[in-house]
């Protein structure tokens, strides 16, 4: 109830799946479990995801290879910039 934007979500979204001649209330828990059912598998996904990457984030040799390509990156891009004429003391 706190978050505007699921409430404008829920007030876009659901309105086109509901049928006037059937129970609105019946109608309403079942789009709103599906949702959280939805929302709890991404999470559940997100999670796993996580735990997974706390493990390679930790390894030396993660940390060894992400140093050396984000150096690479680094000396590519001064390298473009030096072609490009925007550095103007050269």
């Amino acid at each position: 109830m706190t978050n505007p934007k699921g409430i404008l979500f829920a007030g876009a979204f659901f309105p086109q799946f509901l049928d006037k001649a059937s129970p609105l209330i019946f109608q309403g828990l079942i789009l709103c479990s599906g949702c959280l059912a939805v929302a709890t598998a991404i999470g559940a996904g997100y999670a796993v995801f996580a735990g997974t990457a706390d493990g390679l984030f930790q390894s030396e040799k993660f940390r060894k290879y992400s140093s050396c390509l984000s150096g690479l990156v680094l000396i590519f891009f001064g390298i473009g910039l030096l072609f490009t004429g925007s550095l103007e003391f050269i």
